[in-house]
């Protein structure tokens, strides 16, 4: 009794796999690139043509007129790149930057000043921290001048 069950169970799953009006042969023809991508996706190797193919929908007009981050450049703007400036700002200024920690609202910026006398270096981290604030005004600076 329970082989007859079995058998009436195996075929019925099997009878309901197959489709009511089975396609003609050749109409849905599918090769195995397709199967591979579709199960597998299109690899990390291509995934810098997949981003970078899309040029036909670029804007390269006048985008990000806003604070938000909706735009339709690639460009994604991060901590790396307000580092990179505080970095070219200090070398501008002439001294040596050191290490960069952005932590929330604020950033510990630590930098080397060349300057023989105190007064002097007094002067230039003062103008420094002037800079600083000044091109990153949504941070609070944290200026460390090492010797």
């Amino acid at each position: 009794m329970k082989k007859a069950i079995l058998m009436i169970v195996v075929i019925f799953m099997l009878s309901a796999c197959s489709p009511i009006n089975p396609p003609e042969a050749g109409q849905n023809r599918v090769d195995g690139n397709q199967v591979a991508y579709g199960l597998l996706g299109p690899g990390p190797i291509n995934y810098g043509v997949i981003r970078d193919d899309v040029d036909e929908y670029r804007y390269d007009g006048m985008i990000n007129q806003t604070p938000s981050f909706r735009t339709l450049d690639r460009h994604r703007p991060d901590f790396g790149d307000d580092q990179d400036k505080i970095r070219t700002i200090i070398r501008q200024e002439g001294a040596e930057p050191g290490p960069i920690f952005i932590v929330g609202k604020d950033i510990w910026v630590n930098a080397t000043i060349h300057a023989d006398d105190k007064k002097e270096r007094k002067q230039q981290q003062a103008n420094l921290q002037e800079v600083l604030t000044k091109a990153m005004q949504r941070y609070d600076i944290h200026l460390q001048i090492n010797q």
